[in-house]
């Protein structure tokens, strides 16, 4: 492939060395022991977050149901459905699925603060979708989670239940970004 593009001759040679030398970089790190077993842990973690998920978005689900049913604005009836599956979400993930027992008041603090980002957005969005485009108020529902899962997932995962909230900066950075600066 790399013959290729110096027959063609888009690419000067150094860019073309550099090209190489990060592609056996990027072999190298994916064909590296710790980098397997980090991708599997991930893969479980994300497997066991959409299981929980399931239990908290029924929480959520009915309790938001239950309390629009009663005659209760869509806001307020998210927003109380949203504090449920927050506590519900948060001790299933801690205890089950990222075995966290260390650091629980600052995981907390983080987790409550990307909630209330997350039920401020999702409150939006079934205002929206209830008010604007008339979808039922549990398919409405239904239909928040299901977009608001994956990047709730991504910021708890990066925030909330990292490895350690006290790690050094420098360890953080992933192998490859590390090398490429040398």
């Amino acid at each position: 492939m790399c013959n290729t593009w110096n027959s063609i001759k888009i690419f000067p040679k150094k860019y073309i060395q550099m090209l190489k030398e990060l592609l056996d970089r990027v072999l190298e790190v994916i064909n590296d022991d710790d980098f397997r077993k980090k991708t599997k842990e991930e893969a479980r973690h994300a497997f066991l977050y959409l299981i929980l998920s399931a239990v908290w978005a029924i929480v959520d689900c009915i309790s938001f149901v239950i309390l629009t049913s009663l005659w209760l604005n869509i806001i307020p009836s998210n927003i109380i459905s949203g504090i449920c599956w927050m506590f519900t979400s948060f001790s299933l993930n801690l205890k089950k699925n990222f075995n966290m027992n260390d650091h629980i008041r600052m995981r907390f603090i983080s987790y409550f603060t990307i909630s209330l980002i997350w039920t401020a957005i999702s409150t939006s969005i079934v205002y929206f979708f209830i008010e604007i485009i008339w979808i039922p108020n549990a398919i409405a529902k239904f239909m928040q989670i299901m977009i608001m899962s994956i990047p709730l997932y991504l910021a708890n995962r990066s925030l909330t239940f990292k490895d350690s909230l006290k790690k050094d900066e420098s360890s953080k950075k992933h192998k490859i970004f590390r090398t490429l600066k040398h």
